[in-house]
């Protein structure tokens, strides 16, 4: 990939990791004049949200994708909350995702791909009249500025 710096306009070439997505360890910074540039996401897949019975908690996965389609690891914003089919707002949270927060994912049928993971417990949403509902995230990073989506949401408490 290649980073332009918006200061003086200088470009970069970075390689991809054995992570299958860009080592940012010591990068992000124009190698001209030490100005900091970002990676621009174009795309957001891979979204869900499971539940984990074991640990009572719901996991939203996402991945952000530059123009190459090929999975980024950036800084994010996320805006998140869970109306329940009689429009109770029993969740509702905004949160911050870094690099740290990405991990390898899979499915059973062997596809593997890089998400961001926030975890939300059980414990912190709100006792409502609906046991479903809805999902709904707006992602935000330095360089995109996602719609609000949505995903269907069948837990065991909202």
């Amino acid at each position: 990939i290649v980073y332009k710096c918006s200061k003086c306009n200088g470009t970069k070439q970075e390689k991809e990791s054995a992570y299958g997505c860009y080592d940012y360890d010591n990068n992000g910074y124009c190698d001209d004049c030490n100005a900091y540039y970002s990676v621009t996401v174009g795309y957001i897949s891979n979204r869900s949200i499971q539940y984990e019975e074991t640990t009572k908690e719901f996991i939203f996965l996402f991945s952000l994708l530059d123009a190459n389609e090929l999975e980024l690891r950036v800084n994010a914003t996320v805006e998140m909350r869970i109306e329940n089919y009689n429009g109770e707002i029993v969740y509702s949270s905004t949160q911050y995702v870094t690099p740290d927060n990405y991990g390898t994912w899979s499915n059973n049928f062997g596809k593997s791909w890089i998400a961001a993971s926030i975890y939300i417990p059980t414990s912190q949403i709100k006792e409502g009249l609906s046991d479903s509902g809805i999902f709904y995230y707006k992602v935000y990073t330095d360089t995109a500025n996602f719609d609000e989506f949505s995903l269907s949401i069948y837990p065991k408490r909202i």
